[in-house]
């Protein structure tokens, strides 16, 4: 929550009164997926301390392979990873998560061709693949599998996923009305996010973008 408001120090003194060992255990609040998320975000959004989220992704790896992992969680994982070394500029080690991340979801959705979770990643993945058309198909199948008017809690996401992406390749005539609707909807996205999150990069400097960042 301290993320979504901008408050990047309270939620770095947070991550750091928690060990990563505490996040893998069962019986935790924070679940390992939501420590190592919050970690990438907080290095994301801030633009700093990547090597050692690095590393920390990698201590996680090997804890999850080290025991049996239910679901996404590992796939999860290594999309955080990944895209923290995106955002790191280490291209070639994102870019081999990614088809990994890009593999494991293909083969789940092949089997649960309803997980509105994994088709909304594996958008994400094909966006940093730098495969717009069909990053662009994955957030709308997650959108009509999940639609706010069904879900009104996860619906949002898979439209903000949807957003997030045209934003990317920097679409500004769909991603600000797009980001405009969400800030009116109970949503994760808030105007604090809009000035931190380099995902929206491409779309500053325009006028229509600035107002909503400003609110």
């Amino acid at each position: 929550m301290f993320q979504l408001l901008g408050e990047l120090d309270k939620s770095e003194a947070i991550l750091r009164g928690v060990r990563p060992e505490s996040a893998i255990g069962v019986s935790a609040f924070l679940s390992p997926v939501g420590y190592f998320s919050a970690g990438t975000n907080q290095a994301r959004l801030s633009r700093r301390g990547y090597a050692e989220t690095i590393e920390l992704l990698k201590e996680g790896e090997a804890q999850f392979r080290a025991r049996p992992v239910i679901g996404l969680r590992l796939i999860f994982l290594t999309f955080d990873l990944a895209e923290v070394e995106r955002s790191a500029g280490q291209i070639a080690d994102a870019k081999a998560n990614y088809l990994q991340v890009r593999d494991a979801l293909l083969a789940i959705l092949k089997e649960q061709p309803g997980n509105a979770i994994a088709s909304a990643t594996l958008a994400q993945v094909y966006c940093a693949l730098g495969e717009r058309d069909v990053a662009i198909s994955y957030a709308n199948r997650a959108i009509k599998l999940r639609p706010p008017a069904k879900d009104a809690v996860d619906g949002p996401i898979e439209m903000s996923t949807l957003a997030r992406i045209q934003a990317r390749f920097g679409d500004r005539d769909h991603a600000i009305p797009a980001l405009a609707h969400l800030l009116k909807t109970p949503s994760y996205l808030t105007p604090a996010l809009l000035r931190l999150d380099p995902d929206f990069d491409k779309l500053r400097g325009d006028p229509r973008f600035e107002a909503l960042a400003k609110q």
